[in-house]
């Protein structure tokens, strides 16, 4: 979270990848939040607790998303951008996805439903 938050503090002078091309950036930097995400509420103590399944690592990694797509309207040469956005959220639905896999995956090796 941090990476992400000190590389959108940067103004943009110009130099930075080509519209277009920072979707891509976009979308890795959030699959990686949201498998970081999807492991860390699996392995708090809440998580055996309580049903809530993917709401915790999508209301983190989505949460930051839209905080920084705002924290970027006090940036100059940045601009909250609605196409960010959705590639962020494209990003976070991979992350969760391939995390949920992997723990699927983890938990059959193991024996455990």
């Amino acid at each position: 979270m941090l990476a992400i938050f000190i590389a959108t503090s940067i103004p943009n002078n110009g130099s930075g990848p080509e519209k277009g091309i920072d979707k891509i950036y976009h979308l890795l930097a959030y699959v990686v939040l949201a498998v970081l995400a999807h492991r860390s509420w699996s392995l708090s103590r809440l998580a055996p607790q309580t049903k809530l399944g993917l709401a915790g690592p999508l209301a983190t990694a989505g949460g930051w998303a839209l905080f920084d797509e705002l924290h970027q309207l006090a940036i100059p040469t940045r601009d909250f951008d609605l196409l960010d956005l959705a590639a962020d959220a494209a990003g976070i639905m991979v992350g969760l996805f391939l995390a949920s896999c992997w723990q699927h995956r983890r938990r059959n090796q193991a024996g455990r439903p």
